[in-house]
């Protein structure tokens, strides 16, 4: 027996499948003459929710009328009941669409039998059995199947790989079955899905004789919609209103218009859940059309329009997965979550805790299958993620695997071009094709699910056992929580238990969480309002999303206010004149007044000689020629005095003084709050947005799996030395290497830039030198970082500083590297590469001839 893991963990076990039974064995079209002409699509299922289901089947237009006979298994004719009918086109044939809502017993067989008019359309053939639906909430056995990217045929509607993989599900044992999206190759029309008798390109590739046609008599369908056919007609094909009715999902084609550019456009909008046993099942539509992108990527419009918080699917799935309970929950969407195929690659969109993956994580879900790649791939849950499988195997042309991620556990491809397989994580490559076609028999049983992936031949493999924990954290205890001055208080508690381990810690002020932590037992809750009382509970959270009691409540009440000093002013400089001394520093915006302050030696006593000062300038005429003075200045506000500027120096000699230097200017910056990047004269892939900024309104982002997210400036002049700085935040879904920041000669060539390696620690490339220098200074996701490079080019031995947060990174600040001889004409943000993931986001950028500072 495999041991007692969190749903998102993983047991490798050895396993003998768990298949229930099917009732009666399903028919197959033998040819011309055993069914009536008039029948185009042989009957299938759909709506298998409870005690309903609906029959659905095509014909010609020989006849207005059709029904249903059916009854328990040996009284196939007991009862009858009328049809429906919808006109659809396949291949420039005008059908009949036929469909029947039947309600029966739960979990009872069944058979029946077609009719248009009083002609059986199934002439000879056996009546085909189905069994009801698992009634909810009972303990029982069974098992789905989950395929995906499907409905793929040759010029004469054949695919053999196909057909064999659909006579492989007919005989597994499911109940029912769930796609990952993607049904019918290219376009997912009417007449891809074709019918019993058309032929042709594109034709009949879901409903051709070997297809569906074989499993879908007696296994009902819930589809998924994907990219492809990205339309209503999979509403038509697929009807699922009583399961979308008792959730509350939706179910229709509705407008979209027009997110980041894109074009009004009808789109399908197919989201519910329906239970099966001790399961409950969220059909989710993630996919967008390729043909109607506007600025952006198709995942980045799937995500504006589908799984923003204020979305309608990400508003009903929360809603949901709040109110239902149970053993097991299992999501189906199409673009994948992680995917190591080059091509339909990871979606970042919907990855981490504050996208689709964390709803999904923090309520419960098992797993979650996804389509859109061509292969077969198990993904490791990473830190408050889930499991993840990629089943894009069903029929469509199978693509090839890798590079390989450390989540990809076991994955398969198939490279068309060389007729090679490939492989990542425990996989061996692939020896034939039909071993990349698959689908994934899933059993659960009781607190169990086995997956079972299973190929075209009928070979399984990677099979793996889950075992839910249901069993929650004990609740913390020995919550305190301290006021820490007027707008922060500090909380501690003693750790929960659990059978598995305790993952995390929800904290909750006034009933409201504020909070999600690690396994720390301590939170500072920041920026509350002075002087008010707040009460805190804690709750401990495992793996598997089972929560503990609330802890008992800590009452606190802040400080009250109390102003605080101003920073220190920066940027002193003294000027000497005759018997005189010209002071000039940066402004504090904190500050009131100044004083001014001087000695007659570096060290001190300094005496204050000016108060009250409301100017940034002060000239001191209490002086004699040929002395030396030191100076320092001081803020001052209702919270008291500031520490000592800098100090600076000056000797009058009675020659005229200069005038005092202002402070450094940039002599470029771009704060992005024009909304634009018209500051820059070129850029490529980076998106300016308002979700999340450094300072102000606007920031530029680079969320991309295939790179190329970068912007340059070409500077007014060429610079033997520059200083270049960037605020940065780097977004925890970046596994690839993220280039910052780059110095570029005026002729475009590479000299040198800062980067953030795969382990997310800082480095420094001279391409110029051709010399690496990785460093050792980790970079931390999810948080704004300053960061600024001093670049000195002196004919080949030029040297590097670099300043992280305000602090000097040892390693990287080279006294001697070479940085080749051109001087530093363009500076550019974000990288030109392709092929890498990251997350990065870009503010307040400048360039200057001195020091910029954080």
């Amino acid at each position: 027996m495999p041991t007692r893991l969190p749903r998102r963990a993983l047991a490798a076990v050895t396993v003998l499948s768990l298949l229930v039974p099917l009732i009666g064995s399903p028919s197959v079209v033998r040819g011309a003459g055993v069914v009536d002409q008039a029948l185009r699509r042989y009957p299938y299922l759909s709506d298998a929710v409870g005690p309903y289901v609906t029959i659905n089947w095509a014909t010609d237009r020989s006849a207005t009328t059709a029904s249903v006979r059916y009854g328990p298994v040996g009284s196939c004719s007991q009862t009858s009941a009328a049809a429906t009918r919808t006109t659809i086109t396949v291949a420039a044939q005008t059908e009949y669409q036929w469909r029947t809502e039947l309600t029966l017993q739960p979990d009872t067989a069944y058979c029946y039998r077609v009719f248009l008019g009083s002609v059986d359309l199934l002439g000879t053939d056996p009546a085909p059995t189905f069994r009801t639906q698992v009634a909810a909430g009972s303990g029982g056995a069974f098992s789905f199947a989950v395929f995906g990217d499907w409905g793929s045929v040759d010029d004469n509607s054949n695919n053999s790989n196909q057909a064999n993989l659909m006579s492989q599900i007919a005989a597994s044992g499911a109940r029912f079955a769930v796609t990952t999206g993607d049904t019918g190759y290219q376009s997912g029309s009417q007449t891809v899905y074709g019918d019993l008798v058309q032929t042709g390109h594109d034709t009949s590739a879901i409903f051709g004789p070997s297809f569906w046609t074989v499993p879908g008599r007696s296994i009902p369908l819930f589809n998924t919609q994907g990219n492809h056919g990205f339309t209503g007609t999979p509403l038509t094909n697929w009807p699922q209103s009583r399961a979308v009715a008792l959730s509350g999902g939706r179910y229709l084609s509705e407008q979209y218009c027009c997110t980041n550019g894109t074009l009004a456009a009808t789109y399908p909008s197919q989201w519910y859940a329906f239970d099966a046993g001790n399961s409950r099942f969220y059909v989710l539509t993630a996919a967008w059309s390729d043909g109607n992108n506007g600025t952006a990527a198709p995942y980045r419009n799937d995500y504006d329009n589908h799984w923003t918080p204020s979305s309608a699917e990400y508003v009903w799935l929360k809603h949901d997965l709040e109110t239902h309970a149970g053993t097991h929950k299992f999501a189906f969407f199409h673009y994948p979550l992680y995917s190591d195929n080059p091509t339909e690659n990871s979606n970042l969109y919907l990855r981490g805790s504050g996208s689709l993956e964390g709803l999904l994580a923090q309520h419960g879900v098992d797993m979650a299958f996804n389509g859109h790649a061509h292969l077969y791939q198990r993904n490791l849950p990473p830190n408050g993620g889930i499991v993840t499988y990629v089943t894009g195997g069903g029929g469509a042309t199978p693509e090839p695997i890798g590079p390989c991620t450390p989540t990809d556990a076991y994955g398969i491809g198939w490279s068309n071009s060389k007729s090679k397989g490939s492989s990542c994580g425990g996989a061996s490559a692939p020896t034939a094709i039909a071993q990349v076609y698959h689908f994934l028999l899933v059993t659960v049983n009781g607190d169990a699910v086995t997956v079972a992936p299973t190929d075209s031949t009928g070979r399984q493999f990677d099979v793996m056992t889950y075992r839910a924990d249901t069993e929650p954290p004990t609740a913390p205890t020995g919550l305190t929580a301290t006021a820490n001055g007027s707008t922060r208080v500090d909380l501690t508690w003693t750790a929960a238990s659990d059978n598995l381990g305790v993952t995390g810690y929800e904290v909750y002020r006034d009933g409201t969480q504020v909070a999600t932590v690690g396994t720390v037992t301590a939170y500072g809750d920041s920026g509350l309002a002075p002087g008010t009382a707040y009460s805190y509970t804690v709750r401990a959270r495992d793996a598997a999303g089972n929560r503990s009691p609330t802890s008992a409540p800590a009452a606190v009440t802040t400080g009250a206010t109390i102003p605080t000093a101003p920073p220190a002013p920066s940027g002193l400089a003294a000027s000497a004149g005759d018997a005189r001394v010209n002071l000039a520093w940066n402004a504090v915006s904190a500050a009131d007044s100044y004083s001014v302050k001087r000695a007659t030696s570096s060290g001190g006593p300094f005496a204050t000689i000016a108060t009250a000062l409301t100017a940034t300038a002060y000239a001191d005429t209490t002086v004699a020629n040929g002395t030396t003075y030191w100076y320092v200045v001081s803020a001052v506000n209702g919270g008291g005095e500031s520490a000592n500027s800098n100090s600076a120096s000056a000797t009058p000699t009675g020659a005229p003084p200069p005038p005092p230097p202002p402070p450094s200017q940039p002599i470029f910056s771009d704060d992005f709050e024009s909304g634009t990047l018209s500051s820059w004269n070129s850029s490529g892939g980076l998106t300016v947005q308002s979700t999340l900024a450094h300072q102000g309104t606007w920031a530029v982002r680079g969320a991309t799996t295939t790179g190329r997210t970068y912007a340059k400036k070409y500077l007014p002049a060429t610079y033997n030395e520059g200083y270049f700085r960037i605020w940065f935040y780097l977004g925890s879904g970046s596994p690839s290497q993220v280039n910052l920041m780059r110095y570029r000669t005026s002729t475009d060539g590479s000299i040198a830039y800062l980067y953030v390696a795969t382990d997310g620690t800082l480095g420094l490339r001279s391409d110029a030198g051709g010399t690496t220098v990785p460093g050792s200074t980790a970079v931390a996701t999810d948080a704004w970082h300053s960061l600024e490079m001093h670049a000195a080019v002196n004919g080949g031995s030029g040297s590097v500083e670099v300043w992280l947060d305000g602090g000097l990174v040892n390693d990287l600040s080279s006294g001697s590297i070479n940085l080749g001889t051109s001087p530093i004409g363009r500076i550019q943000i974000g990288e030109v590469q392709s092929g890498r993931t990251y997350d990065v986001t870009f503010d307040d950028v400048a360039f200057a001839t001195s020091r910029i500072g954080p």
